[in-house]
This record gives structure tokens, C-alpha cells and sequence, in this order.
């Protein structure tokens, strides 16, 4: 019966033998593939390179490590105003995009709202300002666990994006260096960031 065993493992290794033998560049180079990314998996390199990017729809909560946001609408005016007062004014050929958001300092420390949102693929817009919603106030500070509504305003090309288009966002992450204060110590983390697009309204 030992033998029996034996020669039947003998027989099935020669057939591996042989059939690995055939094998050329292309077949050897796919198995290679194959191991590489069963390995990286199981050591949770995968999940490693998913978990840098979070997808959000708006009205979901983002923490970027120094404040909570949430990104509630977009609206393409031609001039910002803050009661009677006009703020940007109406320009040819150009509009202005306003991203409204709450945002809340969970952090230890007091935190200056400026312009944590990118516009990929808006190569023209140009960053104008952070302002609270309510009185058109700039130079936000939120002192820790202070929330507000805030609009960050983008001065863009008329062109480049009407009223029922939608516009992506992308809120990055921002790591706190060690011995942060209040003026300096926060930088991005550029490749670890929210995600997601936002419906653009009119005036209200």
C-alpha cells in the first residue's frame, strides 16, 4: 500500500513537471503577476491604497483631521453680495462659484477656516475667499469644538460651468505637525482626501 502511495505522488509531481516545462515568458510573467498581488492583499497593501480616498454624496460628514465638513450646496451668481453689500462685483466674462459648508473644529486648537477644498479639473478658477454665511465676515477662526456655516467662493469663467451642472469636490486630509500652534503646524495630506459632486443652484 506504501508503494502504491508513492508511486501515485511520484506521478501526479512528473505531470506538474511536464506541464510547468511547457510553460514560455508569458505564462511564467502572469503567474509572477498573480503571486504579487495575492501577497500584497494578504498583508492589506489592498485595503492600504483604497482607504486613502472616502466617497461622500452631499450632506455627508468628512473628518479632515482638524475640522468636521459637510458640504451642502454649490451656486453660480454673478456677483456675491452680503446683505446691501456688494462684496465681489459683477465682472464680464466671469462668475462666481459658492461652496456652502458647516464646518467644526474638533481639534485642541484654534483652527483658520481658509480654502480646504480643491475643484479638480477647474484649472480656472481662482480661489477668492472663505466668508460666514450669515454676515459675509472673512478671516474665519472656529475656536475648538465651534462650528459655523461657512461659503468659500471661486471666481471661475462664465463659460465654464452653468446653473444644473455638477461640480467635483475634494476636501484633503490635513495632519497635524508635532508642536503645532495656532499659526503653523497643520499640513495636507495630498493623497488622502474626500471625494464627491455637487449639483450647482442659482441665486436664492
Amino acid at each position: 500500500m506504501e508503494t502504491a502511495r508513492g508511486s501515485a505522488a511520484t506521478t501526479v509531481t512528473g505531470r506538474v513537471r511536464r506541464w510547468l516545462s511547457g510553460w514560455g515568458f508569458k505564462e511564467w510573467r502572469r503567474a509572477g503577476l498573480v503571486a504579487v498581488l495575492v501577497a500584497t492583499a494578504a498583508f492589506g497593501g489592498l485595503d492600504t491604497v483604497n482607504k486613502q480616498i472616502t466617497d461622500l454624496k452631499p450632506g455627508e460628514m468628512f473628518d479632515n483631521g482638524r475640522f468636521e465638513m459637510t458640504v451642502q450646496r454649490a451656486t453660480l451668481v454673478d456677483e456675491v453680495r452680503a446683505g446691501k453689500r456688494v462684496l465681489f462685483s459683477d465682472k464680464p466674462g466671469r462668475r462666481y462659484l459658492g461652496l456652502v459648508m458647516k464646518v467644526r473644529n474638533h481639534s485642541t486648537l484654534p483652527g483658520a477656516v481658509y480654502n480646504p477644498i480643491e475643484l479638480p479639473g477647474r484649472p480656472g478658477a481662482h480661489f477668492l475667499s472663505s466668508m460666514r454665511v450669515a454676515d459675509g465676515t472673512g478671516e474665519i477662526v472656529l475656536g475648538p469644538g465651534l462650528a459655523d456655516e461657512v461659503v468659500l467662493v471661486w471666481e471661475l469663467p462664465a463659460e465654464a460651468l452653468s446653473v444644473g451642472d455638477e461640480v467635483a469636490v475634494r476636501i484633503l486630509r490635513e495632519v497635524r505637525k508635532l508642536g503645532a500652534t495656532y499659526s503653523q503646524g497643520w499640513v495636507r495630506d495630498e493623497a488622502r482626501y474626500a471625494r464627491l459632486t455637487v449639483p450647482v443652484g442659482g441665486p436664492r
